[in-house]
């Protein structure tokens, strides 16, 4: 994904300590006991599951927090190798292109492997990623060390979204995916902060130690938690394009690309925008800190009404983004109305790639995997898509214009929705 934070937000060790453990601690609402016909937990057993399920939601913590990293130290790591900024740049352009390839490559390479193996390779491959960063002493080796996270990243994503009706009933699919896409919002939240805070304290190479031991607890919790789980079937070329024939797909496919482009087109000037309403540089850091939050909370929020709201969800989301993106063209020149719209926006985005998830799902595919490897490769291919076409807006239109245009955007996609109808998309 494409650095979305200007400014990376300062903080105290005792508050970052305090974010992360209320984030975590907020797992909770989505992790509920499993119950037997009678009504009783099966407390054991529940442990083992839910501890699964968190041990990727931790393992997509990691990958993310380790994707961020780099935007709180990229000066200092442009000066080490002595070279620009904007070349530093590629250690977040990179894994993004990366990710898109490795999504398909890892599952079309694993075959018949365990999930449990792959699972833990990837997360090693993560540890020795950051390791390679860490004691980079040329920029190339540097750059390597991207392009190994950035491949390892699309495979880990592509099995976790997989996995989750492997590792819950399939009433609990809906509020597995919340707590592994939490693990997602919680690293935007802490991601930058934590590379700031750990430059500050030793030098950017201790920021890939910190986030290397990260993915090490995750590979050793995995390793514990995480049960044998044998693929259900080998995927191939032909299943990822079989699974792109139906309409339903298609549609899938449309509404991905236009949400993940309507966001990045736009929330990588946010901070710009804030500048153009009066907000100062503490403030767009708190802002962007609680959009954070915001997305996390209705993450876990939505994910209780889900199963049964899919169709109202998607066009609330999307309606709500829209208007909050259009209201910019009025009201760009006042603070709080410019802060009160990006709550709003924030609510919207944090819950629609569930939504999004849980309709792509609900495409026909005797193979999971080949449903997750598409939903993976398209959102990676639209958020870098995105961010070059907000760029592009902004420097032929102005600020103002890139917002308009991914209102407009999301508008397009709610069209698709309803053409859908609510019967499809509940089906």
């Amino acid at each position: 994904m494409p650095a979305i934070y200007p400014r990376a937000p300062k903080l105290s060790a005792s508050s970052l300590i305090i974010r992360i453990r209320v984030s975590f601690v907020s797992l909770e609402v989505v992790l509920p006991a499993v119950k037997n016909k009678d009504g009783l937990s099966h407390e054991h057993g529940n442990l083992q599951m839910w501890g699964s399920v968190a041990t990727i939601a931790i393992g997509s913590f990691a990958y993310v927090t380790a994707e961020f990293i780099p935007v709180g130290v990229l000066p200092a790591i442009a000066s080490s190798f002595s070279i620009t900024t904007g070349d530093a740049g590629l250690m977040l352009t990179m894994p993004g292109l990366l990710a898109a390839l490795g999504a398909p490559c890892v599952l079309l390479l694993a075959g018949n492997l365990n999930r449990r193996i792959a699972v833990l390779a990837l997360c090693s491959l993560l540890v020795i990623a950051c390791g390679i960063s860490a004691v980079a002493t040329q920029y190339a080796w540097m750059l390597f060390s991207r392009c190994l996270f950035g491949f390892g990243l699309g495979g880990f994503w592509s099995l976790a979204i997989a996995l989750a009706p492997s590792l819950v009933p399939k009433e609990m699919v809906t509020k597995a995916t919340a707590a592994i896409f939490a693990g997602f919002s919680v690293a935007l939240i802490v991601g930058v902060p934590i590379g700031t805070f750990v430059a500050e304290v030793w030098n950017w190479r201790a920021t890939f130690v910190v986030v290397g031991l990260m993915g090490l607890l995750t590979v050793i919790a995995q390793y514990f938690f995480l049960p044998s789980l044998p693929a259900k079937s080998r995927l191939s070329v032909a299943d990822i394009v079989a699974f792109c024939r139906p309409s339903s797909a298609r549609i899938s496919i449309l509404l991905i690309v236009l949400a993940f482009i309507g966001h990045f087109a736009t929330y990588t000037f946010v901070a710009p925008l804030l500048h153009h309403a009066g907000v100062n540089g503490e403030g767009i850091t708190l802002v962007l800190l609680g959009f954070g939050l915001i997305c996390f909370f209705a993450n876990l929020i939505i994910a209780r009404i889900l199963p049964n709201q899919l169709y109202r969800l998607l066009i609330a989301n999307m309606l709500t983004a829209a208007i909050a993106l259009l209201s910019f063209l009025l009201f760009a020149d006042f603070a709080t109305p410019v802060v009160l719209a990006i709550a709003a926006w924030a609510f919207a985005w944090g819950s629609l790639p569930l939504c999004l998830t849980a309709f792509h799902r609900k495409v026909p595919t005797p193979n999971e995997e080949a449903s997750s490897v598409v939903f993976v490769v398209t959102a990676q291919v639209a958020i870098a898509a995105g961010s070059g076409f907000g760029g592009s807006i902004v420097d032929h239109w102005g600020l103002l214009a890139v917002f308009v245009v991914g209102g407009c955007i999301y508008l397009a996609a709610i069209g698709f929705v309803v053409g859908q109808g609510k019967q499809k998309v509940e089906a």
